[in-house]
């Protein structure tokens, strides 16, 4: 008489994710070695070399800490053992999740970076020490959860600098006005409806924006890396600086307030589109892959006609009839300005060696 008990459907799927993603995944049971080694390879965790319990107790602390960077799998194992391994790999700097549904994976759950526990299936011991449960005990949910969160750190990455890229664009802008002689290039009702524009089309733009294609590929990021890093600033800086040179050179060349506020709203929007993407090309990344930004780009288009041509909307927001010349520089001159920054991320793409995707 034999006895299976086979893996999970989509285990197997779920490991290769997770090393696409740059996670390696260990295999830690109390199961007999022969048994781990079958499992093992059949998700798809190389299945030698095995070090089992015994093994650990003859490795002091510093044979241990080379053993568990090259072992894939480990049997045989009680409580103790599990949490040993987990210091272990913490003391070599690596961040660890520790998956478990028993009584005896407390201890490991506990003093895991991540300790993910089974929600139908685990004790409550195990619930209560772990800081995530699954409730679905499917353990391809961690790699969907990793695919989101990684979209979610992106996303929240590329939403501060453009945000911030506009104020500071918006603040250069007013502030060559001052200092050329003339007047301020927007007036505080203008400025009113920019800021509106703009604080939609950031929080609604980068939160309905799907995840890059590379973003299960690229390695982990560094969890002490500070949030505002080099590359941030400097997407920030690059976009600061077209809008500036964009609507700045328009109001100097032209004098008009018009012109100027146009111009920003066809730079606001066009700045949006290039920062929705770090590394992708705006037209590999897809024009309609984003829900919202098609639609907005619209609205801002139907809302700068409106609000230029209807006497009263005019007159409030203290606007002028334009030229033909006049709005075709103030529609074209950002988008192009801001276009050039789609450079950078040929650059990004060069330099990483990776493909676009």
């Amino acid at each position: 008489m034999a006895l299976s008990d086979p893996p999970r459907p989509g285990a197997a799927e779920a490991v290769a994710a997770a090393r696409r993603a740059g996670v390696r995944v260990v295999m830690v049971t109390g199961d007999h070695p022969a048994c781990a080694r079958a499992v093992a390879a059949e998700v798809g965790i190389d299945p030698d070399p095995v070090l089992t319990g015994r093994d650990l107790d003859g490795l002091d602390d510093a044979t241990l800490a080379a053993a568990v960077a090259s072992t894939p799998v480990f049997a045989r194992v009680s409580p103790a053992h599990k949490l040993r391994l987990v210091t272990a790999l913490q003391a070599g700097g690596e961040v660890v999740a520790v998956t478990g549904d028993g009584v005896n994976d407390a201890p490991a759950l506990a003093r895991a970076d991540v300790g993910v526990a089974m929600g139908s299936s685990g004790t409550d011991v195990a619930r209560e020490a772990a800081g995530l449960v699954l409730a679905d005990d499917d353990v391809s949910t961690l790699t969907r959860a990793l695919h989101e969160g990684r979209t979610l750190h992106g996303n929240l990455r590329k939403g501060v600098a453009y945000y911030l890229a506009c104020k500071a664009g918006l603040v250069a802008t007013v502030a060559a006005g001052v200092l050329t002689g003339m007047a301020v290039p927007f007036t505080p009702i203008q400025i009113v409806v920019l800021e509106m524009f703009m604080d939609i089309a950031g929080s609604a733009t980068f939160a309905a924006e799907p995840a890059e294609r590379d973003a299960m590929t690229r390695p982990p990021r560094d969890p002490g890396a500070r949030f505002l890093d080099r590359a941030l600033l400097g997407d920030l800086a690059a976009g600061a600086a077209a809008l500036f040179a964009a609507v700045g050179g328009l109001y100097l060349v032209t004098a008009s307030q018009t012109v100027a506020f146009v111009g920003w709203l066809s730079g606001h929007l066009a700045l949006a589109w290039v920062m929705r993407t770090e590394r992708t090309p705006v037209l590999r990344a897809g024009l309609f892959a984003n829900r919202f930004l098609p639609w907005w780009t619209v609205v801002t288009a139907v809302a700068v006609w409106v609000v230029t041509t209807v006497p009263v909307l005019r007159e409030t927001l203290r606007l002028t009839p334009l030229t033909g010349p006049q709005w075709t520089a103030a529609a074209l001159v950002p988008v192009a300005a801001v276009a050039v920054l789609e450079l950078r991320k040929a650059g990004r793409r060069a330099a990483t060696g990776r493909p676009s995707g």
